[in-house]
């Protein structure tokens, strides 16, 4: 037997770690109002642990305002205000407490108010509604509504010393279901209008993408650029003529020119302190010290992808004082088969250094392998929610494939078949860390013409068609004639995926059996050749009612894992996710005749049937599992370790104090957990959603206990 109690928690994505049962950066911040002290007040659309609203400074959680989820926080040096449904509402910014004060906001003839801006100054309140083209302009002191005006795709604003509005005015309706991939309908701007709706002769044009918008301690205008410049820009004269202040940083420009879209092959994608991405907020202190926030590739608010990266710099050097991430919400990412220093996540790079010891020190930021500027097609670029065509990636695996042993990123989505596989390629000769779209594997859903999404379809894909992309000209783009459309009667319908060491992409069809597309072989330019033709189909085997699972290891025994419910423990409600782990059983000659080595039962032991995943590593399998009030209760995240010789329980690895021996649920179906042997250590990586980060089991098997 193996020591269970040789082992601790660690974690990586989060700065924070929730060790004090309290403190974790939040995930998805979409909008940052910088109070005089310093305080960074941000609100997101989703938190897992529901710190939507949330307080920073100095590289400290100083606590969250029990507001709701939103798109916009303001405030005026005394009070901050908060998106809160359909509300605003108001919270005293010292102590974050709720006080007497509440705005309901109308309706307007395109329905629903979206409170995509809040600004406050002088007993004034105005928000923006973009999805009724409208400003509307409150008094705090009554709440009274006392000016509304028509400003055609308001989004954010700022409110200056002159208490004159200043509005960006984005290039495309904020409506659109696709934002970024919508028409542009107007050159985006910021205008200027007073606080009762006049329009001032003075704007600000030639921006390519303004997001955020604030007035610092100066009371000049900063302006987020979100487009290839990537950069902070800071206006004065604002009542006559605006123009870049030359006294602000460099020449009234802060950050490294195309932030982290580096025109240096080598430069491409790495991250530093200057180099930002999608800003999504700014503003100052009452000493001038600097504050941006960072978030994902599209418009606020409809993003899968967005992650919290919130950066203070000093107000006269421009160092980086303080940093804060989270980054990791419904991921799980995959070291790189051969460097298991690297750890890969749909978007991001970590790098790690196993020889650290001090919980939550082993990794660091290294890259973000999204490029949409030059890559616009690259699905994690894109907002649908649409099944089938679902863009967020949850979960992904990394492989060396074909005899040069080219690095791909296989990206699979949190359940089964209305997330498509996608995959990715890297050249870093050409791109860098970015990431280079190269396959698409979806089954349509519903009318082809309601989707946008993904481009240049052929027009002959029926509903119910399985269909597959293919970069054959290694360009990254969804070119017309790379499609092929299945003309095989296998049941579309998948449950779970798997990337073989191959290339080889397994997909679990329940009753109907097992599925392998291979890859035949990768090209000179590192084009992997995928076709529906190149296909191993396996009936459901005898043991199993329901597949949820594959582990397909191959070697000379040509071994294989397969998890779900077997005839013997038949899924009896017939749901997707009523524990995939019910069974496990090993084969062995499992692409001739496979005969079972062993059966294991993880839902045996009383938990309610509540194992979420599973990895096989070295000498052991470990299941992942939900949480359970069962006769033996089980804490989430808690991870059981079974003899892979034998199918026998051994031990349970639980979070530790260093994460406040907690962990969020393990949403992801293809897999929520990951397994490495690294020198004389097993390195377990669990999904923790709740706190925005990746919760890590490093466990070292060799002392002896008495077991369970």
């Amino acid at each position: 037997m193996f020591a269970q109690e040789n082992y601790k928690t660690t974690w990586l994505g989060n700065t924070l770690g929730y060790g004090d049962k309290k403190s974790w950066v939040q995930n998805h911040v979409n909008t940052m109002y910088v109070a005089p002290d310093g305080a960074c007040f941000t609100q997101a659309i989703w938190d897992e642990g529901h710190h939507e609203t949330s307080v920073y400074k100095d590289g400290k959680k100083l606590g969250y305002l029990n507001a709701g989820r939103g798109l916009s926080v303001g405030g005026n040096g005394d009070t901050v205000f908060v998106h809160s449904g359909h509300e605003v509402v108001g919270r005293d910014i010292k102590t974050f407490a709720p006080i007497d004060f509440s705005i309901a906001i109308p309706a307007g003839l395109n329905g629903p108010a979206k409170i995509y801006s809040i600004v406050a100054r002088d007993g004034y309140l105005a928000i923006s509604d973009p999805n009724n083209d409208r400003i509307l302009v409150y008094l705090t002191q009554n709440r009274k509504l006392i000016y509304e005006f028509t400003v055609k795709r308001p989004a954010d604003m700022a409110i200056d010393t002159n208490n004159n509005l200043w509005i960006v005015q984005s290039p495309v309706s904020y409506r659109d279901p696709i934002l970024n991939d919508a028409v542009p309908e107007a050159e985006p701007k910021i205008s200027c209008y007073s606080i009762d709706g006049e329009k001032r002769p003075v704007e600000i044009t030639g921006i390519e993408y303004p997001t955020a918008i604030a007035i610092d301690y100066k009371g000049r205008l900063l302006v987020c650029d979100d487009g290839k410049n990537q950069q902070v820009y800071c206006y004065k004269s604002l009542s006559t003529s605006p123009r870049l202040d030359s006294s602000f940083f460099n020449k009234g420009r802060f950050g490294d020119l195309y932030g982290i879209f580096q025109p240096k092959t080598s430069e491409k994608g790495v991250a530093k302190p200057h180099r930002f991405y999608h800003l999504a907020g700014v503003g100052t202190d009452a000493e001038g010290n600097l504050y941006v926030s960072l978030g994902g590739p599209a418009p606020k608010g409809d993003n899968p992808l967005m992650d919290t990266d919130i950066r203070a710099f000093d107000k006269k050097t421009g160092r980086l004082k303080w940093q804060l991430l989270g980054k990791e919400f419904v991921d799980m990412g995959d070291l790189d088969p051969d460097d298991k220093t690297k750890w890969y996540t749909k978007d991001s790079k970590y790098s790690l250094n196993w020889n650290k010891q001090e919980a939550g020190t082993e990794w660091s930021y290294e890259a973000r392998t999204i490029d949409p500027f030059t890559y616009p097609h690259d699905a994690r670029a894109k907002i649908t929610g649409n099944p089938g065509t679902r863009t967020s990636i949850e979960n992904i695996f990394m492989r060396r494939v074909g005899d040069d042993r080219h690095l791909f990123m296989y990206g699979c989505g949190m359940a089964g078949e209305q997330y498509p596989i996608r995959v990715f390629r890297f050249n870093k000769s050409t791109d860098g860390e970015f990431a280079i779209p190269v396959l698409y594997l979806s089954k349509q859903y519903g009318e082809l013409e309601l989707d946008k999404w993904p481009f240049n379809r052929p027009s002959n894909i029926k509903e119910g068609d399985e269909y597959m992309w293919l970069d054959k000209n290694g360009n990254g783009q969804m070119d017309a004639g790379e499609y092929e459309i299945s003309t095989y009667d296998d049941y579309p319908y998948h449950v779970g995926s798997y990337i073989d060491s191959e290339g080889g992409i397994w997909t679990c069809h329940r009753e109907r059996g097992i599925r392998r597309l291979t890859c035949k072989e990768v090209d000179e330019n590192g084009i992997p050749e995928y076709s529906f033709g190149n296909r191993e189909f396996y009936p459901c085997p005898l043991e199993f009612q329901d597949v949820h699972f594959v582990r397909y290891l191959g070697g000379e025994e040509d071994i294989m894992y397969v998890a779900g419910w077997t005839q013997k423990n038949p899924n009896e409600t017939g749901g997707d996710k009523p524990s995939q782990v019910h069974t496990i059983v090993k084969y062995k000659n499992w692409k001739t005749s496979p005969t079972v080595i062993w059966e294991s039962h993880p839902s045996d032991y009383k938990i309610l049937d509540k194992g979420a995943s599973f990895e096989v590593e070295g000498d052991f399998v470990f299941v992942g599992y939900e949480g359970a009030d069962g006769e033996q209760p089980i804490v989430n995240g808690t991870v059981w370790v079974f003899s892979a010789e034998t199918g026998t329980y051994l031990c349970e690895l639980t979070p530790g104090p260093e994460v406040g021996n907690a962990c969020g649920w393990l949403d992801i179906w293809d897999s929520s957990i990951r397994a490495y042997k690294i020198n004389e250590e097993y390195v377990i990586f669990v999904e923790d959603d709740w706190h925005s980060k990746t919760i890590i089991y490093r466990w070292n098997p060799r002392m002896s206990y008495k077991p369970k």
